[in-house]
């Protein structure tokens, strides 16, 4: 019991600051602890996003058909995807909260240009990515 009573004594004769200064210590270890758990939270959701559109690639390259898949779907997708890809750019916005969308932008223009080539629209899937290319360099650059 003297022993215990001893370290409680001891305790409360520690000067304030270094309780303080230990306190701070212990919170500074928290939050960089859950910095670095968001971090890597927010990677690991860029690898797991970064496959998701490519079973219907693979589909659509194994089939050579664009029947059935609507464009319209796609191209909006895109302009989420792309849209959201420049307004994080523009804000400098960490990567690992905005990754998973670049994969997802490449998956979804060969998405589009695999339509439009199957469909018989050569000249159209050349026109969408010369058209897509220049629209995110004037929304990165301007």
């Amino acid at each position: 019991m003297a022993g215990a009573a001893g370290v409680v004594m001891a305790a409360h004769m520690m000067p304030a600051k270094t309780v303080l200064l230990s306190s701070r210590s212990a919170a500074y270890n928290d939050l960089r602890l859950m910095e670095c758990l968001t971090r890597f939270l927010g990677y690991a959701l860029v690898l797991t996003m970064s496959g998701l559109q490519l079973p219907h690639i693979f589909k659509l390259l194994k089939s050579r058909c664009s029947q059935g898949v609507n464009i319209v779907r796609v191209a909006l997708e895109l302009q989420a995807v792309s849209s959201n890809v420049a307004y994080c750019i523009y804000h400098n916005f960490p990567l690992s909260t905005w990754g998973e969308s670049m994969p997802l932008m490449a998956q979804y223009v060969t998405v589009t240009c695999l339509l439009l080539l199957y469909s018989g629209r050569e000249r159209h899937m050349l026109v969408f990515v010369v058209t897509y290319v220049t629209c995110m360099l004037l929304l990165l650059l301007g």
